[in-house]
């Protein structure tokens, strides 16, 4: 289908789990409309062609979600200005009119998050003509560079509601920006110039060092930095000067950029991944404190208490990042966005893990012992104007139409009363008896069905690069699941004991590859 603006009121999407859309264009404003509505894409859409600037096609899997993102307002300055207030220091605040230049300039790349109705995150941004451009300006400058047609996406600043924090509404807003740029039309790149939490001039002297160091599990050991990298951003060097009235760290900025177009998100993994967690209730306890304890480091370890929240004890959004992979990793369980916000306390987080990981010990035993995953190995096909798979995608690249008129070798449509229009195979009648052991004469009589699935399903075996007596050698069994429609009306007879073309068609390929 093309791409068109989701109106609530012909289809009720808030009474929906999941939404697939394939869209032929405009797959930004599609992203859009469907986060004003709280539908939001669980992973990056599927684009074709994967990289370039140009994108013709997207599959995208969105979920319903409690939240809605939409383009920010003039409405809005008040409750931005609010939020600048509380999330910057004094000297680092933009003011009301930089704001408000912000979504005068560009008002397509300010993006604003809400919940509940109430305004509680914003991402700012502009566009600029090359990433070198962050070198020659100041964060008080954004915008003033801004260039509409640039292909670089530079992000200035997130800002979130401190009460929300533990929402995951962070992550959620940085995910989104970065979904849409991937499939907006002349954005090659995505930047952002950052800073660090928690350098400490006096016990790391060079910047430049701190920014590079990682913690036993090969992380950066700074939480901002590393929420960039967590989505995919590679931490590329320091910008002098970028934050002048930033004491603590030197005034310095940090660059990152990300490839947008081959981005993936670095999420930790377990060691242990696949293995089956045997835990008491107590085991699971002390590991989710230590895990609190250690993010809280030394300087706040007085505040940790069970049934204290977490925003209590002083816990931020990027130290939620740290506590979340650190817990994901313990107990090889994936914590979704907003885990914190509906397990507050130390108390509530080992109760609901202790639970999943009860239920997931479950699950386990009750798998067959010797269940397999499936590859696919190889592929085939013959359509329309393609005579394989890969014709086929280079079609789908070029918009080629695949209907035709009805081909005078087939039927002279003019004598029936039927469409003059249709998608007709190539060389439909070609076909090498002798290779699937099967005489001529008796070729001549088998549906034309027949001979397109021999053909197709030997390129498959062939496109995986398997022989037919490597086929007899190694492979047992063999299932072949057909869906067609026979041009005969035959049906399976036990008292003919003459099969269906479907399993006619089973029968020729299992005796041509084991004889």
């Amino acid at each position: 289908m093309r791409s068109a603006q989701l109106d609530a009121n012909r289809l009720p999407l808030t009474e929906l789990d999941e939404l697939i859309v394939l869209a032929e264009q405009d797959t930004d404003a599609l992203l859009m409309d469907a986060a004003a509505q709280g539908l939001f894409a669980e992973r990056q859409p599927w684009r074709y062609p994967a990289t370039g600037s140009e994108c013709k096609v997207t599959l995208t899997v969105f979920k319903q979600h409690a939240r809605q993102i939409r383009l920010a307002q003039s409405d809005d300055l008040p409750a931005l200005l609010a939020l600048e207030q509380q999330c910057w220091l004094p000297a680092l605040q933009a003011t009301q009119q930089q704001l408000a230049f912000r979504l005068s300039v560009y008002p397509d790349g300010q993006l604003v998050l809400v919940h509940n109705g109430q305004l509680v995150g914003v991402i700012y941004s502009q566009r600029l003509a090359d990433a070198d451009t962050v070198y020659r300006m100041t964060a008080e400058q954004a915008c003033e560079d801004h260039n509409a047609q640039g292909p670089v996406l530079h992000l200035l600043v997130i800002n979130i509601v401190p009460a929300y924090q533990h929402a995951g509404f962070g992550d959620a807003l940085l995910e989104f920006a970065l979904q849409r740029a991937s499939v907006t039309p002349g954005i090659a790149e995505v930047i952002a110039v950052t800073l660090c939490r928690d350098y400490d001039a006096l016990r790391e002297p060079d910047l430049s060092l701190y920014i590079e160091q990682r913690n036993p599990q090969g992380r950066l050991i700074d939480p901002v930095l590393r929420f960039h990298e967590l989505h995919g951003a590679q931490v590329t060097g320091l910008v002098p000067g970028y934050r002048p009235k930033d004491v603590k760290n030197l005034g310095y900025g940090v660059l990152v950029r990300y490839q947008i177009h081959s981005r993936r998100r670095d999420e930790l993994q377990s060691e242990n991944a696949g293995n089956t967690l045997v835990l008491t209730w107590q085991d699971v306890s002390n590991t989710v404190t230590q895990a609190i304890q250690a993010c809280l480091g030394n300087t706040r370890s007085a505040a940790f208490s069970p049934n204290q929240p977490l925003l209590m004890m002083g816990l931020d959004s990027a130290d939620l990042l740290q506590l979340a992979e650190r817990l994901s990793s313990a107990f090889q369980l994936r914590l979704e966005q907003g885990f914190f916000f509906h397990y507050t306390t130390s108390e509530k987080i080992a109760q609901a893990l202790f639970k999943r990981l009860e239920q997931k010990a479950t699950l386990t035993q009750r798998q067959e012992p010797h269940a397999d995953d499936i590859a696919i190995i190889g592929i085939s096909g013959r359509y329309p104007k393609a005579d394989d798979v890969q014709a086929f995608w280079q079609n789908l690249k070029a918009g080629v139409d695949a209907i035709s008129e009805v081909p005078l070798s087939r039927w002279d449509y003019r004598h029936f009363d039927t469409s003059r229009y249709g998608g007709f195979i190539n060389d439909v009648a070609a076909f090498d008896p002798l290779f699937f052991n099967i005489s001529p004469s008796e070729a001549e009589a088998i549906d034309p069905q027949e001979r397109l699935f021999l053909q197709t399903a030997w390129h498959t075996i062939e496109d995986a690069a398997i022989t037919a007596p490597a086929y007899n050698r190694f492979f047992k069994v063999m299932s072949v699941c057909l869906s067609v429609r026979c041009m005969a009306n035959m049906v399976c007879s036990p008292k003919t004991n003459r099969p269906c073309h479907l399993c006619f068609m089973a029968q020729l390929l299992i005796g041509f590859l084991i004889p």
